[in-house]
Formats: structure tokens, C-alpha cells, sequence
């Protein structure tokens, strides 16, 4: 409604009621409100950069911008002055701290009836008399000349210095003839009406918008119109010509008989008693009036949802560091900004389901949904959820009105394989996957940018979501200008002022570690906003904010942003007891969780489990709100179960008591972590003794602590490893020196034993005579099965005795020497006496004999001496790898092993290669290991290859390398010996079965030559050369761990290869020769060619020699 129709133009007044006014504002607002003009801009820069490099002509240049040529010097300045261009525009534009121009109220409070405010400031002052009601674009985009209710800023704004137009060359680039944001301007004044005010006759912004105005040609009156108080005659002919009408009246007059209000209708300020600011917790959505710095950002990736037309984006996937304020982005920033309709097609009346994973995350679903849906009781939700996925999709379709819509914010999805059970991933990333493909939710996400890649790996039903249809939006850390005004801001708005030093010196602290953006902004480092956050909370307090004004005295009293953390959580902590103080210390180290990578990052616990640890008095001391300035603890209700987390992981990054904490007790905490790694794939296995740890990694591992949602878990298994210590008696003992084993007739057995692998079995016994085998490794069950590989030298037996207890030997088959634990007498010659424990009484008197007389006497140690070189000390830990060196192994046969049958050795594995093999026929050693990935252990990604390289998006996150369609990843230059006979071993799961390339190969550096392991045509396949060989029967099963094989030998000069999967044998084929893969001249490669397939992969292995598909299954690396 108009307020006084009389009184302007009825065009214009029509215009204004039919909402098809766009006003676009000049430089007036920001003069009246103190800030320098055009030219006054210039002469503030030139200043500076005269003082940064006195050989600058000054005069020169001040001449050229009294001759209206400030864009020019603007352009000449920048070029001398570099970096601190930015940060002088910064300092000379930023309006924080300056009252609002009563025509910046007048123009936003028509806010209502306006289409949309372009202005030609770099400034906020529109914005901030918007007070966030309005979306604000910097950058052209192709809808907003569409849109309504926005703010576009034709010079960009000052967050962004990357989008600033203020020199001549980025005039020449932004409003040249058909630049972007030209075209917006151009789309504008053809579509609608625009309204100038703010411009004086003479503005080089004014002229600068005149050029882009077409020539009136057609004889039409003008429909556009300015307001100029002085303007003569042929000022207003030209101005006609451009389609402008000119309204010779005063601005504020004409706004205010529009409808235009000059009181601030705005936010309701909070009482100077209640802090704005909220340290190191996140901001909540009701606080959103608090919530400043971030509004640029927030139109961003709000606008990226929804859509117009076939454009209907449903997922928003915020990512970003630790400490950058992605939760108060989500909470306060975006989902306030979708109510008011920033995102196009996007309902504004919402019903927004709030939650973070936790240890629980379909019943925080469950409670998010009830809540937002109201729909009372949230267990009924969870049981309806856990039955069936769609659940989700059904509520959001039936439980909201026409025109309403649903959004799920998921605060820290990270959750979902940080913290979350793994047994709920699957069901809850079905029911989020169904909602979006049903398009019955909005879903916003926030993640931390380092664990996407765990997510994808940990969450797939969601990783190829995420990939494809989500709106990712990887959130920078905050602008100093940003920063200036979420420090300010919040002060002014409870009648506080911070002392204009004081904001100086905190955006000088936040820059010690600055991050400059690659899109050029100037921004914070990464970690900064939550430290500013806690010693502004630290601040404010009734003395210091009794006279209205905080100063930097007192900040520098606190010990700056560096200090400032440190010295409150040390008081806090030091104001326990000494007994509280050590409960303290090991409640803080239990809510720290240490990365594969040694990254610590936060557990929660429950508060049963704290309580265990601390009493409620510390717990609640260090989590209480009388100390809120140092709190360290939330404690919050998750689902009914009260949990208890940092309160930030600034506190990990920045607090150094609790740095140098986690650095001495870093062994127990890693230790911890594998227990309950171990618990979680034995209990995924159905709990088998077989798979418990043995030898030092048992003894270590029954020091690490239960803990976590897990714990019953890890408690069991550690029960289940008690026992099973109790039943296992380790020997070490007596030598056996391989020549006198050749002396007596059993050198066929030394020859075969030789070869670098370690078996299990029940006993030593001597079968047959010569012309059938002379000696036999032999179990009860007949089968002889692997587990580790040590040094390459060494030979283990164990043997149950009928009393089910364990005896191990350990043979050395070069230095000759067996050692073993008690159990025997010490100088007892091992002569096989069937009182020695473990000796199986089935062996006959000649049989031992036989052995006796092939076995020395040996000193006997117990079982705390020290392991002699060449023993392995702890088979479950395995060395370095030792690249390209050859064992002292026999003369290859049979085609078994080492390079193409020619009887020369294979390459040596190197000592602590893991994958370890036990062929069905116990006389038939695994080949050499020459190549093993472990995706848990970046360490056992080395061996005869070089470092693993990742590219083009491929990731390794929670022990598997992740390899989306496109990625490739490889293992630098092969420095062993010669291969050509081999065989290729991989855990790989297929995200896709109709993609195609390779998997795992060979590939020569310079000629496009490869072998290895491939799947196309929705088939497995063996690649010799290049040349594919499929397998005959297509791959039923995607999304499935399966273990792959590809093995080549020489046939009689042919090339024989044979592909299994699981043990099964799919294909064998010859070709016409093997390739040799030689040193230096060839390289792994996982993926490529044509980078077609979307896999993981969880374990490789590269054997220099032929394997068989019995074989291959009894790896006991090789699958997950």
C-alpha cells in the first residue's frame, strides 16, 4: 500500500503495487553513513600504497582520479600492492560499527513490495538492514533477474574479494558486452522497472549502469526511472534516451511516501545480561537472530536447493574442516534461510527434523521425526523404522499439508562410522537413500571434509548419492569481514560495544595461521571461529561489560585468542581436587578417539561409562553452566541415554594440557582403538577362537580398555582371549641344520620347507620311503593351513596334544635353530621322547630315530629370553618391507614359483610381508610375496613398488581404497627382480556391474603393455599383454566382498591363465607367451583403462609365481 499516492508518478506507483520494482542503489547510503566514495577510495589505497613503495607517483595518480579515472589507479594500486589490496579495501569499506543511514532503513523496510534491491557497494549496509530476510548473490547467476526478493550486488560484496568489479579491467570484464553479470542487468531492464536512487549526475557508477543501457530507438516513452534533485535539461534528454525518467525530488521523501519506514524492524535485542555469544557450542536455530558473518555463504548453499523447471535438488551436503561452523551454518544459517524462501521451489513452510547420529541414530531419527511431525511418542517411530526403511518416506509423505515440506538436517553424518553401531548403517542409509529417491524430504548434511571419504566407504548406500545428485558445498573459513561483523554485531544489538583495537587485534590473531582461499578471499584459518567464540563468551562478564564497552585490555588480560582456551580449561581443571584432577585427566582421555591416521577427534560415552571413571561431582564440574565460559563437557540426552562428549574439538586441537595428554597416553589409546576394531570383525565373523590374536599382540591387547557403545562387545572378546591364553604353552627349542637333514634322506623336505612361509600343523612325522616323500608335514585333519610370514626364513609347527593344550616350534631353516618356551628340560636334545609336551604318541620308534638322529642337542631357554635374530618376535606385527631382495630359498620346479619356470629363484617378499598361503598339497610352497596393500596400515602400502598415489578422486578411508568411477591410484616403480610367472590376489567389492576396466595390473611406463586383473561385459577377466580373456560365466553379485585371482605360468612356452573367484575356478585359457615385467620399468596400477568401474578394494597381493584356485582360497590375508 502506497502511503501517499498523490505525490509520485502513477508509472511508478503502479510498478511498485503490481511488485515488478527492482531499486537500485548508488553510493548515497554509504556516503551518509561515513564511507569513503568512488574516488575517496582511491585516495585511501593510493595512500597506502605510497607508504608500502614511495617510488609510486602519487601526484600522477591523485591527478588521474580528480580526471574521474579512479578505477584506473584502483587498477594500478593492486598490482603494487598485492595481498593487502584486499585488506585495505576491507578496512576502509567495512561498515560494522556504523549506525544505519536512515535511507538504508527507508529502502529496506519496502522490502515487501520491492522485487529485488541491486546495489552498486561493496558494503553491508543493505544487508543489514535486511537483517536476513533476503538471500544476497555477489556472483551472476542465471535465475536472478527471475527471482523475487533478493539482493544482488553488481559490484560484489565485501566477504568476496574475488568477485569485487572496482578496477578498470574488471569493469572491462564484468560489464562488457556480453558478460554475466551485464547479461543480469540487461535481462532486468527489459523484464521489469527499475527505480535509481543513491546517484549523483557525475557517479562513475552511474555511468557505468548507462552503458549498459540499451538507446531508447523505438519512440517509447521511458519506463525506468532516477531520482536526481539537480538535473538540467540536457542531463534529463540523455537520460531519456536510456529509458529513464527523472524524478527530481529528494530520495527519502519518495521512498517514504512509497510505504517506506525508517524504524528498525528487526531482531529483538537480547539483554545485556544474557551473553550473545555461545562460545564453543553450536548455535541453535532460535538463535538464529545471533548468528552473523555468514549471510553471503548462506545464500549460496541454500540457493542450491530445490530448483525451478526439471531442477528439483533435494540433498545439500555441507562439508568442511573441524572448528570452521558447520553445525551453526546448518542450524542458525541455512535452515532459518530456507523458511524465509531463499531456495527456489523449496516450500517455505517446513517441518525441520533435527538430529546428530550418536551411538543410536535410527532411534535420533526416530525422535527428530516424532518432534517435527508431532507425532508424540518417538518409540513406535523407531520400531516402525527398524522393520521397515520406507517408514521415513511414508511419514514425510502423509504427515505434512499441502504447501508444507519436509527437511532432515543430520548434523555430523560423520557420526555414522565414527560412533554409530555398524549394525544400523545399512537400515538407516536405506531409509535416507528411499526418502530422497521418492523425493519426499530435503535433506541438508553436515560433514567434516576429512572423514567423507570413511563415510563413502563406511555408508555406500549413501556414497553414491552423494556423489551424483548432492548439492555439495564445501564451506570456506569465515571472511574477515565476516568475522568483523559475527564480533560486533551480536555487542551492538545488547547495547555492548567492542572496542574498535580490540576487533583489529582479534581478526590480526585469527590470521596468524590465515587461509588464503583458491578463489581468492581473504579468510581465517580454518580453526579460528570457535576460538573467537570462547574468548568473546570469556569477555563478556558483569565487570567487564558494566560500562558498556569491552576493550583490549581485557582481552589481552584473558591471553588472547591463543591463550585464552588454555588458561580457562587449566583453571577449570585446576580447580578440582587432586583426586578429581586425575579422574579428570582419564574421563577427558576416554572422550578421545585417535584416527587410523593417529587424528584424534571426539568419542562419546555414555554417562554410565564417565561415571565409572569420575564421580558426578567433577563430571558435572567440568560440564556445569556456573563455569560456562571454560565448559569442556556436554552431557546431553541421546534417545534416552544420557551421553557425554567434548564440548568442541577446538578443545583437542588448541587446549595444550590435553594435546600433551593424548601424546603420552597415545600407545593406550591406539591400543584401545584396535580392541575394539579386532572386537567388531570377530564379532562379524561369529565369534571363532581361530581368529583371536595371538603371541605379543594377545598379551597387548588384554591391556586395552573396553569402552564406547561396543563395550559388552570388546568385553567379550577379551573373555574369549583370556581363555584361549590359558590353553596356549609357546616352545622354542632345538636347531635343524638343513644339511644334515639332506645327509639322512629327507632333503626333499629342507628344499620344500625352505620356501618363506610359516605352517600350521599337528605334528613332524616321517612317511614312506624315498620313492614316495620322504618326509611329510602332516595334520590330524590332514590339511595343512597358513598364518604368518616373518622373516622369510622361518618354519612354525604347532601341535595340540590330546590334552588340547598348544606346543610351538619355531624351525630356522638357515641359522638351524629352534627355540622354544618351557616345557622342556634345559640341554634336552630334541629327540622326539614321547613325554616332551605336544608330541603326538602315533610316531613310531623308527620314525624317531629317523628324527634323533638328524637333530644336535641344543641349550634350552625359557620363555622370557630374548628372541634371537631372525625369530620373529611378534608374527602378528610384521616388519618393513625389504624391496628386491632375493631369499636363500631353492631352485624353482614345477612351475610353482619365481620367473617363468627357468629354475632360477623368485623374488624375495621381503621380511614382514602379511598375506600368508597354505597350498591343499603341503609339499607345494606359496611363491614369493612381492607386493601387499593393506588399506588399515598406510606402512604395509610399500614393498618392492613405490608409495601409493591417489588421483582423479580416489581415497582410502577405513582400511579400503576407494575407487569411483574415473580414479586410478598407483604404486610407483617395481624395484625387485624379474617376473613372469605370477598371480594376482584382490578383495574387491563392485559398486557397479555395468561398468568396466581394470582392477589391479601390471603397466609398463612407456608402452601401453599391461597384465593383471580386469571386469568387463559384466565378467571377470585376465588381461596378458592387453589382451582381455574373460571368464566364462557373468558375475551374478555386486555390492558383495569377493576375492579375485589371476594367475600366469609358462606351458610349454605358452602363457597358461587361469581366473577364480572365492576359490572357484572361472576361466583358463593359453595365450601365445608371458611378458617379463622387469625393475624400473613397470609400475601397479589399481583402476584405469577406462576408468569405468566403481569398486573397493580392501587387501591386494602380488605373487611371483603360480598359484591354483585351491591355493589361493587358503590365503590368509587376501579377503576381507
Amino acid at each position: 500500500m502506497i502511503a501517499d499516492p498523490m505525490s509520485i508518478d502513477a508509472d511508478l506507483a503502479r510498478a511498485f503495487e503490481h511488485g515488478n520494482l527492482i531499486l537500485c542503489v548508488g553510493p548515497a547510503p554509504s556516503v551518509a553513513a561515513g564511507l569513503p566514495a568512488l574516488d575517496d577510495l582511491a585516495r585511501r589505497v593510493l595512500e597506502a600504497a605510497v607508504r608500502f613503495d614511495p617510488s609510486l607517483d602519487g601526484a600522477g595518480l591523485s591527478e588521474w582520479i580528480a580526471r574521474g579515472r579512479a578505477p584506473e589507479v584502483l587498477e594500478q594500486v593492486q598490482h603494487r600492492l598485492g595481498a593487502e589490496f584486499a585488506r585495505e579495501v576491507e578496512r576502509d569499506l567495512s561498515d560494522q560499527g556504523r549506525p544505519l543511514p536512515a535511507l538504508v532503513r527507508s529502502i529496506t523496510g519496502l522490502r515487501k513490495q520491492l522485487r529485488a534491491i541491486y546495489t552498486t557497494r561493496l558494503d553491508r549496509l543493505i544487508e543489514r538492514g535486511l537483517a536476513g530476510r533476503w538471500p544476497s548473490f555477489s556472483a551472476p547467476r542465471a535465475d536472478i533477474a527471475q527471482r523475487r526478493g533478493l539482493l544482488f550486488k553488481l559490484r560484489g560484496t565485501l566477504e568476496f574479494p574475488q568477485s569485487w568489479v572496482l578496477t578498470r579491467e574488471q569493469e572491462e570484464r564484468e560489464f562488457g558486452p556480453g558478460a554475466p553479470r551485464r547479461a543480469v542487468f540487461e535481462a532486468a531492464f527489459l523484464a521489469h522497472q527499475l527505480l535509481l536512487i543513491g546517484f549523483d549526475n557525475h557517479s562513475h557508477e552511474l555511468r557505468s549502469l548507462l552503458a549498459m543501457m540499451p538507446t531508447q530507438t523505438d519512440g517509447q516513452g521511458p519506463s525506468h526511472f532516477i531520482v536526481l534533485p539537480e538535473c538540467s535539461g540536457a542531463e534529463r534528454e540523455q537520460l531519456e534516451r536510456r529509458g529513464l525518467r527523472v524524478l527530481r525530488t529528494d530520495a527519502h521523501a519518495l521512498l517514504d511516501a512509497l510505504g517506506g519506514v525508517t524504524q528498525d524492524e528487526g531482531r529483538t535485542a537480547p539483554s545485556v545480561e544474557a551473553c550473545p555469544y555461545p562460545g564453543l557450542e553450536a548455535f541453535r536455530e532460535e538463535q538464529a537472530a545471533l548468528f552473523f558473518g555468514r549471510h553471503a555463504e548462506v545464500s549460496q548453499a541454500t540457493a542450491l536447493l530445490g530448483g525451478v523447471g526439471d531442477v528439483d535438488n533435494r540433498w545439500l551436503a555441507i562439508e568442511g574442516p573441524s572448528g570452521v561452523g558447520k553445525s551453526s551454518f546448518a542450524r542458525a544459517g541455512v535452515v532459518p534461510a530456507l523458511r524465509r524462501g531463499f531456495a527456489e521451489g523449496v516450500p517455505n513452510r517446513l517441518r525441520v527434523a533435527s538430529m546428530r547420529p550418536g551411538t543410536r541414530p535410527l532411534h535420533n531419527l526416530a525422535i527428530a521425526l516424532a518432534g517435527a511431525l508431532e507425532l508424540g511418542d518417538p518409540n513406535p517411530v523407531h520400531e516402525r523404522l527398524l522393520a521397515d526403511p520406507r517408514f521415513l518416506t511414508t511419514l514425510a509423505q502423509t504427515r505434512v499439508s499441502a504447501g508444507e515440506g519436509v527437511v532432515l538436517l543430520i548434523d555430523q553424518l560423520e557420526e555414522m562410522v565414527t560412533i554409530a553401531p555398524s549394525s544400523e548403517r545399512t537400515s538407516f542409509g536405506e531409509a535416507i537413500t528411499r526418502a530422497l529417491d521418492s523425493r519426499a524430504i530435503y535433506l541438508v548434511t553436515t560433514t567434516r571434509s576429512d572423514l567423507v571419504p570413511a563415510l563413502q566407504s563406511g555408508l555406500p548406500s549413501l556414497a553414491g548419492l552423494l556423489n551424483e545428485l548432492a548439492q555439495r558445498y564445501a564451506l570456506p573459513p569465515i571472511s574477515r569481514a565476516g568475522l568483523r561483523e559475527a564480533i560486533c554485531q551480536p555487542a551492538i544489538d545488547a547495547g555492548v560495544t567492542i572496542a574498535a583495537e580490540l576487533v583489529e587485534q582479534i581478526l590480526v590473531d585469527a590470521d596468524v595461521r590465515p587461509a588464503q582461499a583458491s578463489d581468492g578471499e581473504t579468510r581465517t584459518a580454518d580453526a579460528a571461529l570457535p576460538l573467537v567464540a570462547h574468548v568473546l563468551r570469556g569477555l563478556w562478564t558483569a565487570q567487564n561489560i558494566e560500562d558498556c564497552v569491552i576493550t583490549l585490555d581485557e582481552y589481552l588480560a584473558m591471553g588472547g585468542i591463543a591463550g585464552a582456551l588454555s588458561r580457562s580449561a587449566d583453571h577449570l581443571v585446576g580447580s578440582l581436587g587432586a583426586g578429581e584432577q586425575g579422574d579428570a585427566k582419564q574421563l577427558l582421555l576416554r572422550l578421545i578417539r585417535l584416527q587410523p591416521d593417529g587424528t584424534a577427534t571426539r568419542r562419546v560415552v555414555e554417562l554410565a561409562e564417565a561415571r565409572q571413571i569420575a564421580a558426578d561431582g567433577t563430571i558435572g564440574q567440568l560440564s556445569g553452566a556456573g563455569a560456562s565460559s571454560a565448559r569442556l563437557l556436554l552431557v546431553r540426552d541421546d534417545a534416552g541415554r544420557h551421553e557425554v562428549e567434548l564440548v568442541h574439538e577446538a578443545l583437542i586441537r588448541d587446549w595444550e594440557t590435553l594435546r600433551a595428554w593424548i601424546q603420552q597416553g597415545r600407545a593406550q589409546l591406539l591400543l584401545d582403538e584396535e580392541l575394539e576394531r579386532q572386537a567388531d570383525k570377530w564379532a562379524q565373523r561369529g565369534r571363532p577362537n581361530k581368529d583371536l590374536p595371538r603371541g605379543r599382540d594377545a598379551v597387548e591387547l588384554m591391556q586395552a580398555r573396553p569402552h564406547g557403545p561396543s563395550r559388552g562387545q570388546q568385553q567379550a572378546f577379551l573373555a574369549a582371549l583370556a581363555r584361549i591364553q590359558k590353553r596356549r604353552r609357546i616352545i622354542t627349542g632345538v636347531a635343524i641344520v638343513t644339511a644334515m637333514l639332506g645327509a639322512v634322506g629327507v632333503g626333499a623336505l629342507a628344499r620344500r620347507a625352505r620356501s618363506p612361509v610359516i605352517i600350521e600343523a599337528c605334528h613332524l612325522v616321517v612317511e614312506g620311503g624315498p620313492e614316495v616323500r620322504e618326509a611329510a608335514i602332516a595334520m590330524r585333519s590332514g590339511e595343512v593351513y597358513p598364518t604368518k610370514v616373518s622373516n622369510g626364513r622361518d618354519v612354525e609347527f604347532r601341535c595340540p596334544d590330546p590334552a588340547d593344550e598348544e606346543v610351538t616350534m619355531i624351525v630356522n631353516l638357515v641359522t638351524g635353530e629352534i627355540r622354544y618356551f618351557p616345557g622342556a628340560r634345559s640341554g634336552q636334545a630334541l629327540d622326539f621322547d614321547t613325554s616332551l609336551p605336544g608330541l603326538p604318541p602315533s610316531l613310531s620308534q623308527a620314525q624317531l630315530a629317523q628324527l634323533s638322529a638328524v637333530m644336535p642337542a641344543a641349550t634350552l631357554s625359557n620363555g622370557d629370553a630374548t628372541p634371537s635374530p631372525g625369530t620373529p618376535s611378534s608374527p602378528g606385527a610384521p616388519p618393513s618391507l625389504t624391496p628386491g631382495v632375493l631369499p636363500p630359498g631353492p631352485a624353482n620346479s614345477g612351475g610353482s614359483g619365481g620367473s617363468g619356470g627357468s629354475g632360477a629363484p623368485g623374488p624375495d617378499p621381503g621380511p614382514g610381508v602379511q598375506p600368508q598361503a597354505a597350498p591343499a598339497d603341503p609339499f607345494v610352497p606359496v611363491p614369493p610375496l612381492i607386493g601387499y596393500w593393506n588399506f588399515d596400515d598406510p606402512a604395509e602400502q610399500v614393498a618392492n613398488w613405490g608409495a601409493l598415489e591417489l588421483h582423479d578422486g580416489a581415497a582410502i578411508g577405513t582400511g579400503v581404497l576407494l575407487l569411483p568411477v574415473g580414479s586410478y591410484a598407483y604404486a610407483g616403480v617395481y624395484q625387485g627382480a624379474p617376473i613372469r610367472e605370477k598371480t594376482f590376489v584382490i578383495s574387491v567389492e563392485l559398486r557397479d556391474l555395468g561398468g568396466e576396466g581394470l582392477v589391479m595390473s601390471i603397466a609398463k611406463l612407456v608402452d601401453p603393455v599391461w597384465d593383471g586383473v580386469a571386469f568387463a561385459t559384466e565378467r571377470w577377466a585376465g588381461v596378458n599383454q592387453s589382451v582381455v580373456q574373460r571368464a566364462t560365466a557373468p558375475e551374478p553379485d555386486g555390492g558383495r566382498w569377493m576375492k579375485i585371482a589371476v594367475s600366469y605360468r609358462d606351458l610349454d612356452g605358452k602363457a597358461e591363465i587361469t581366473i577364480c573367484r572365492d576359490g572357484e575356478q572361472l576361466a583358463r585359457v593359453i595365450e601365445p607367451a608371458l611378458a617379463t615385467w622387469s625393475p624400473g620399468a613397470s609400475r601397479l596400477v589399481f583402476g584405469g583403462n577406462p576408468n569405468a568401474l566403481d569398486i573397493a578394494i580392501e587387501q591386494a597381493s602380488v605373487y611371483a609365481g603360480w598359484m591354483g584356485c585351491a591355493q589361493i582360497q587358503g590365503l590368509d590375508g587376501a579377503g576381507p
